[in-house]
């Protein structure tokens, strides 16, 4: 299944891309949001970056996972708004598979790097630098609240609603 999602989000319309949005790179000016840090630009599928910034403000333990279902919407409304407004007049439906696609390709590393890490005691620069320990990741997640599972959670559900879409991209022929 990974390899027919990575499929839809490589085969969906392509265009310019951050390729690096995460809550670190935006900032407010004057009530607008800017984006810093362009140096990963390119190619990339329509919707690739709002499905990063989602997932970059949960994964990264900025938000309460509870909010993912609210924000993960109200990010793709922005989204499709600003690309309308700025005259594209493809399928919303197809950014929303997009936008799915882009999310579960990442998030299929997630879980088992989180292990991985936890493992070997190397949390690096997790949680925007909230953990020092191992333990204290795990504490973290299964602590009161238990985050990282809730999180996990919310994703699915919130990817789930694209499910419908996604499956039926993922079961279409891959062009090519």
């Amino acid at each position: 299944m990974r390899n027919q999602t990575l499929a839809v989000a490589q085969g969906v319309e392509r265009t310019l891309c951050h390729l690096d949005v995460w809550p670190a790179n935006l900032i407010d000016v004057g009530g607008r949001s800017v984006l810093l840090d362009w140096a990963f630009a390119g190619e990339g599928a329509v919707g690739e970056d709002i499905s990063n910034l989602i997932l970059d403000s949960f994964t990264g333990g900025l938000m309460d996972p509870d909010l993912l279902p609210e924000i993960a919407e109200g990010c793709v409304d922005g989204y499709l708004k600003g690309l309308r407004d700025g005259g594209w007049s493809g399928s919303e439906d197809a950014v929303r598979v997009a936008v799915g696609a882009c999310g579960a390709a990442k998030f299929s590393w997630f879980g088992p790097a989180v292990l991985g890490r936890a493992v070997s005691n190397d949390v690096g620069s997790s949680a925007y630098s909230q953990d020092e320990s191992a333990e204290l990741v795990v504490k973290r997640g299964s602590g009161p609240g238990h985050a990282h599972r809730r999180l996990g959670t919310r994703l699915r559900i919130t990817l789930g609603r694209y499910h419908g879409d996604l499956v039926a991209a993922v079961a279409a022929p891959v062009p090519g």
